[in-house]
């Protein structure tokens, strides 16, 4: 199976991105956005850890900056590694954040990184219809706004291709499936 991981901060786009490769008849798994009828959603995928102790978190959702100061969502490689496999002529992708795609990113063929800036990670946060994180807690909405600099950055160095996420979803699924091809 050939594996791509599509990633972005909050607000990036990646559920829109999945919505409209799942729409082209993709298997798409995402860990960290709203369920969808057409999207596989496995939510234990993602768990938060406090970097200070490299603990499970015991931040409840909204405790505003100490959470988002200390807290690192990881994805959990062993749960994640059985959905890798499958038919090897079949292409999935997996999408979400997380803070450590450095310890599996040679699971993945590719990294697709939605790279916006801040004021369209503010514009979309604050009109998403689909969950509530960024615009319930301001803080939420500054950490956002703050980090994807440093996030994009973290993306890139691992070899991902960066894709403008200011642009059409339409366009966006096109250039990721054009440049899938263009590596087979």
């Amino acid at each position: 199976m050939k594996n791509y991981l599509i990633t972005g901060i909050a607000g990036s786009g990646k559920s829109a991105v999945g919505e409209a490769l799942a729409d082209k008849g993709y298997r798409v798994i995402e860990f960290d956005g709203a369920p969808s009828e057409k999207i596989i959603f496995k939510l234990p995928y993602r768990q938060r850890y406090d970097r200070r102790t490299d603990q499970p978190a015991t931040f409840v959702r909204g405790s505003g900056w100490d959470e988002l100061q200390y807290v690192d969502w990881r994805v959990d490689r062993e749960l994640l590694l059985p959905d890798l496999e499958g038919p090897e002529n079949q292409i999935q992708f997996i999408s979400g954040y997380a803070n450590n795609w450095h310890d599996f990113k040679d699971d993945f063929d590719g990294i697709f990184l939605l790279e916006v800036g801040q004021s369209i990670i503010e514009q979309r946060l604050l009109n998403r219809t689909s969950g509530d994180w960024g615009r319930k807690y301001p803080e939420e909405l500054q950490h956002a706004i703050e980090t994807v600099a440093d996030f994009n950055d973290s993306i890139k160095q691992l070899g991902a291709t960066a894709m403008n996420a200011e642009a059409p979803v339409d366009e966006i699924v096109a250039g990721i499936l054009t440049i899938i091809e263009s590596r087979n």
